[in-house]
């Protein structure tokens, strides 16, 4: 996929593969961290780092035909990454060819330089392909920063759904959109 320029960053948006699983892990570990560390205790992060992210979980995520990862590179750095599942989606999504974005991340770095607007035309471009006629996702309630961020890509908020993190039993958001809006 082309790339794009970010200042003096030049970036690049490619599907990752079975190579990338353990770059990608360790990524995953940092901005899932950086992201939500703050707001929940040790325990309960470790355990769902060590539960979601790992070389061999993340080589099995795409090694699956029904997920596509999505990596944005600055020079050889991962700058962010999309993850897009198809398979069933909640009842109130409303639609069976929805596809789920279950991951769009950038480094704490690269947070509001269109890391996330790349991945987004990245993600909104696999949802095509596959003839999806919507897109949603989950996004934690106590997340203002990702949920304006998502309607700002025409996302609406349809419901509610259970996340665990680690003990802590959390609510996210769903949120759904066309794939051609």
């Amino acid at each position: 996929m082309a790339g794009s320029g970010l200042g003096s960053d030049r970036v690049t948006i490619r599907r990752a593969t079975v190579e990338d699983a353990a770059r990608l892990a360790a990524f995953g570990r940092q901005a899932f961290t950086e992201t939500f560390g703050a707001d929940n205790t040790q325990e309960d992060l470790a355990m769902y780092l060590t539960a979601t992210y790992g070389p061999d979980l993340q080589r099995a995520e795409l090694a699956n035909p029904l997920v596509s990862c999505w990596l944005a590179e600055s020079e050889s750095a991962i700058a962010g990454y999309a993850l897009v599942r198809r398979g069933p989606a909640p009842a109130v999504v409303g639609d069976d060819s929805a596809v789920e974005l279950g991951r769009l991340y950038a480094g704490r770095e690269f947070i509001g330089r269109g890391i996330g607007s790349l991945l987004m035309r990245a993600v909104l471009d696999e949802a095509k392909r596959t003839g999806s006629d919507s897109i949603w996702l989950g996004v934690w309630e106590h997340n203002p920063r990702a949920i304006a961020f998502y309607k700002r890509w025409g996302f609406e908020i349809v419901g509610r759904q259970a996340f665990l993190l680690g003990q802590d039993l959390q609510q996210d958001f769903v949120m759904v959109r066309p794939v051609q809006a």
